[in-house]
């Protein structure tokens, strides 16, 4: 079942277009084209978007993650060295500038503590970070009295703390720093992938766009040809040759059209050749016979519409016309030659013909005239040489009977 539909899908498509404008094809042709090349911008632009989507994500929020984590590592791994620094230290002078770094080290710490606040982006990144702080909560009360027993001299206790509870402390936060550090670094190879997927995907898309696109274009531009071809029946200059050669008056051409073409402009200018032909072709036999006396010929109507027709009906009328004005002047001569003064013509004619029609009925009413007129002398003659042959009888008789 599916060819029958694709047939009448194409069927139906082929009649939209043979009812459409050259210039609405044309049109409708760039139109499909900008159309396409329009949606293929949208589309790339749409995906290209995605993809730079992720790259950001990528550089806005994983990397600085990643870089604002590790910097909190780097910090309270410097605090951490600096703390033993100062437990170890023997002058005052010495333990002052371990302070200086202590809190040089712990405003870095929350000035990136700060920054990386806002980087989070998922609960379990915010539960670690949650974590953390009270990790941190918890070692800086540690350090706190670390501080005070470095600040005493009391460097053995000191250290005894930082190598002790401090230390596990320490190690825990180090743990959860690292811990937060692979996270971002695994959500950033996750984007990194994600952005690798989405632009093989948008690239294979895009690709298949381009393909359906330059498909579909061709499907349109051989619909719109084929159309148009089978609108004009051929080749434009052909078709445009064909028709100026008609315009000239040359029509003693063969226009060649495609098998089963009777709908195009050439086919339908192929037929009124033919017409024309007919119509020519019937005067010509037609003058030709009556310029021998022969009224017989008709041109043939058959098959012919508009101008054609009545061309050839106004020709058939003349020779008819013609022919019967003629037939009827032979008939009332030809019984004028055998004496017969009764006939005269009786058929209804205009112009010259019913002027031809007087005169001969005028002159066989005249003739008429003139001969009841001689007919009525020469039989009074008769009647009066009787008379006179009666009386000179009369005479001759008196005469023989006085002798």
């Amino acid at each position: 079942m599916t060819p029958a539909i694709d047939k009448s899908i194409f069927n139906n498509t082929n009649i939209m277009f043979k009812n459409l404008k050259i210039r609405t094809l044309i049109s409708l042709g760039f139109a499909v084209v900008l159309l396409m090349m329009l949606g293929l911008g949208l589309f790339a632009s749409f995906q290209m978007s995605r993809v730079n989507d992720a790259s950001t994500e990528i550089s806005t929020n994983w990397l600085p993650s990643v870089r604002a984590v590790q910097e909190l590592n780097n910090s309270i791994s410097d605090y951490r060295t600096a703390e033993v620094q100062h437990a170890s230290a023997t002058k005052p002078e010495e333990k002052l500038r371990f302070d200086k770094a202590l809190r040089d080290n712990m405003a870095t710490f929350k000035k990136t503590q700060a920054t990386y606040v806002k980087l989070i982006s998922s609960p379990e990144e915010h539960a670690l970070y949650d974590e953390m702080l009270k990790t941190v909560q918890a070692y800086m009360a540690m350090d706190e009295q670390v501080q005070q027993l470095s600040r005493q001299m009391k460097n053995e206790q000191a250290l005894e703390l930082v190598n002790g509870e401090s230390d596990k402390v320490y190690a825990q936060l180090s743990d959860q720093l690292q811990k937060l550090i692979d996270l971002n670094v695994k959500g950033s190879d996750q984007a990194s992938a994600d952005g690798d997927a989405l632009y093989a995907s948008a690239r294979l898309l895009i690709f298949a766009v381009i393909g359906f696109s330059m498909v579909f274009g061709i499907v349109v531009a051989v619909l719109i040809v084929r159309s148009l071809m089978k609108q004009l029946g051929g080749e434009p200059a052909y078709v445009a040759e064909i028709t100026r050669q008609v315009a000239q008056g040359n029509i003693d051409i063969d226009v060649k059209t495609r098998a089963n073409d009777q709908d195009s402009a050439l086919a339908a200018t192929k037929t009124m050749i033919e017409r024309l032909k007919r119509v020519i072709n019937g005067q010509r036999v037609a003058i030709a016979a009556a310029n021998v006396g022969d009224f017989s010929k008709r041109i043939d109507l058959a098959g012919l519409e508009g101008f054609q027709k009545e061309m050839g009906e106004s020709l058939n009328a003349l020779v008819s016309t013609t022919g019967d004005s003629i037939n009827d002047v032979v008939r009332v001569m030809e019984a004028l030659s055998g004496g017969d003064l009764t006939q005269s013509i009786g058929r209804e004619y205009q112009g010259a013909y019913g002027e031809m029609k007087s005169y001969v009925n005028n002159t066989m009413e005249k003739l008429a005239h003139v001969v009841t007129e001689v007919n009525g002398g020469a039989e009074s003659i008769a009647s009066a040489s009787e008379e006179v042959s009666a009386t000179a009888q009369s005479l001759s008789q008196a005469s023989s009977e006085q002798a």
